[in-house]
């Protein structure tokens, strides 16, 4: 190859690509759940819980006097007749006892939850509306609007132990066992006015703090020592600090905010709000996500695995499925894997075609972020001969221009050769070593006078961390750097190139101090208006979400990518997907899915999951969202 050649200026298309990712984010769009799907159940539905088991959803029906037993795996219904107008469902702890409070016949229904037979109900009076049991069920307590109480049972005898009064109209409640008490909304109707009620279990002693309108549900996120309530008039939802009682502000999710369930980590909350399902992070406190709705939600719940979220429509009388979809895209081998994800991502022609190593990952990891800058397809080969297969796909894409990563040592002169018979304009990136290779092609592809937003710095010492790295850089137009890790400090040329040619504002090193020495990390964190973040955890697939959460923050995406931790290819390969859908790559375990990994498809609104490679590499038990 003639010493002249070399890539063209990538600058400007650099600079298009950073300023078309880093454009502000307004309010996160409505992703439609692929498989969104609904099931007929009785008349009016406004209430759902789970079994124990999570393999029925339970559903009472206000209008029909019935509640709807749905088996979960075949959506078949069974109908269960209980009192007037069901209105609230619990499952009782510890038991197979479902407690349907009736809010026309003043009764509760004792359905068992295993025969779908009503077993016994008995007389509470006064329009029963709301219920929750005490951890171990010994206690029901129920919200009594008509008198303006909570009435605590006897769940054993079914007798009523005492009454306390409470707020104007109470409506939703929960347990704070943190602090034994039960926190209460009240409507309010009258002179009382909306508030949230705390009755002290112990004594009944009741304080309360006053709320803007129409308190609704209660949900309390014990882990961060706040309460949610809902608020069905105003289209919000309350946010309350527990540490002192007091309002910390109102969340403006439009519609009517009723039910709330969170997911199954207790990160996200999801509110039924009109016709949608909004999302709350409860890391933040903050609204981040919606799904649309086929018509008017009351309730919500999630299903165990994590995967699907069930929500009423009194308006059409049926249950929503929204259920992340699966996809797998894999080949025959790592090489197959990555021509079918090539041509997942380039079904015609694509103008740049970039060649790595299957087996060797230094040079390889350093292309990921350029598939970003100059788009197009990442292929992987062997060494010594241009595989047949990756030869087709090459003549497909009927690239202008290849990119080979790394010297001959990894890719040789015969591949480059075969390369250029192609009729493609090929270029070689190359340096005396991986580090030095890593700066040659940043430095090639990224050449923004005015600096970047994030610079990832990574460790070439191994693979896993750089993996979503690389993703995360290429989804946002970042580069990457790979340097020693484990060295005590940078090399002077290093930092030159990371202050004098790329300036970036914040410079993310990925992984622990085992990982990227502390030496490191001082030595960035002196650079002067540079802020370092170090982006780790327990593991390579912990790792692998704080650096993903950093940085995509919560840019929402349709798709989230998930790949074996335990090698290289797949995921490397994937970049060009990722990078085109500004999507996410997690690690996951061959054999489980970590739930980070699963809370991140929810995280960024994802209407998709895509794993990449065969079940040899990730199982089937990840597919079917067996966590670890």
């Amino acid at each position: 190859m003639p010493a002249s050649r070399r890539v063209r200026t990538a600058a400007p298309l650099a600079a298009i690509a950073s300023l078309a990712l880093l454009l502000p984010f307004g309010a996160t769009p409505a992703l439609g759940i692929s498989a969104l799907s609904s099931i007929p159940v009785g008349d009016s539905p406004v209430a759902i819980e789970l079994r124990t088991d999570g393999q029925v959803a339970f559903v009472a029906n206000q209008a029909a006097a019935t509640v709807s037993a749905i088996n979960l795996s075949t959506q078949t219904v069974t109908s269960i007749p209980v009192g007037f107008s069901p209105s609230d469902l619990q499952m009782r702890p510890g038991t197979n006892e479902l407690w349907v409070t009736n809010y026309a016949s003043g009764t509760i229904s004792i359905v068992n939850a295993l025969t779908f037979v009503e077993t016994t109900f008995f007389s509470v009076g006064n329009a029963p509306q709301n219920i929750v049991f005490s951890a171990n069920g010994a206690r029901a307590y129920v919200t009594m609007p008509l008198i303006d109480s909570v009435r605590v049972i006897d769940a054993a005898t079914r007798s009523t132990i005492t009454t306390w009064a409470v707020g104007d109209s109470p409506d939703g409640l929960a347990l704070d066992t943190e602090r034994n008490r039960l926190i209460v909304a009240s409507e309010g109707s009258d002179t009382a006015g909306e508030r949230v009620s705390f009755v002290n279990l112990s004594s009944g002693a009741v304080t309360s703090l006053s709320l803007f309108d129409d308190a609704n549900e209660v949900y309390i996120d014990a882990a961060r020592d706040r309460a949610y309530v809902s608020m069905f008039g105003v289209g919000t939802v309350a946010k309350i600090d527990l540490t002192n009682d007091s309002l910390i502000g109102y969340l403006s999710l439009g519609g009517q905010p009723t039910g709330m369930a969170p997911s199954v980590d207790g990160r996200i909350l999801f509110v039924a709000t009109g016709s949608s399902v909004k999302k709350i992070d409860l890391d933040i406190g903050l609204e981040r996500g919606i799904y649309t709705t086929p018509s008017f939600t009351n309730d919500v719940v999630m299903s165990l695995d994590g995967r699907t979220v069930y929500s009423t429509s009194s308006s059409t009388d049926a249950v929503s499925v929204a259920r992340l979809k699966i996809d797998r895209i894999f080949g025959a081998s790592r090489y197959g894997t990555a021509i079918e994800i090539s041509k997942e991502a380039y079904p015609g022609t694509s103008q740049y075609v970039y060649i790595a190593s299957g087996t060797s990952f230094p040079d390889a990891l350093s292309l990921a972020p350029a598939v970003s800058v100059l788009n197009g397809s990442l292929l992987l080969n062997p060494k010594n001969t241009l595989l047949p297969e990756v030869l087709a796909e090459v003549q497909r894409l009927n690239p202008d221009t290849i990119f080979i990563a790394g010297s001959n040592l990894v890719i040789s002169d015969a591949v480059e050769a075969q390369l250029e018979a192609t009729g493609a304009d090929v270029f070689r990136l190359e340096g005396p070593s991986r580090y030095a290779t890593s700066q040659r092609i940043v430095q090639e592809f990224f050449d923004d006078s005015a600096g970047y937003e994030d610079l990832y710095l990574v460790t070439g010492r191994n693979f896993p961390d750089a993996l979503s790295a690389g993703a995360a850089a290429g989804a946002t137009g970042m580069p990457m750097l790979l340097v020693d890790g484990l060295a005590s400090s940078l090399p002077a040329s290093t930092l030159s190139f990371i202050t004098g040619t790329l300036k970036p504002e914040r410079v993310i090193l990925v992984g622990g101090s085992n990982v990227m020495s502390a030496g490191i990390f001082a030595q960035v964190d002196a650079l002067p208006g540079v802020e370092a973040v170090r982006a780790a955890g327990t593991d390579r697939y912990s790792t692998s979400v704080a650096v993903t959460e950093l940085g995509f923050d919560y840019r929402p995406s349709p798709f989230s990518y998930w790949v074996t931790g335990a090698n290289f290819p797949d995921a490397l390969a994937g970049i060009t997907l990722a990078a085109l859908d500004a999507a996410p790559i997690y690690m996951v375990r061959p054999t489980c899915l970590p739930n980070d990994v699963l809370h991140g498809a929810w995280r960024h609104n994802a209407d998709e999951v895509r794993i990449l490679g065969s079940t040899l590499a990730v199982s089937a038990a990840v597919e079917n969202f067996t966590r670890c």
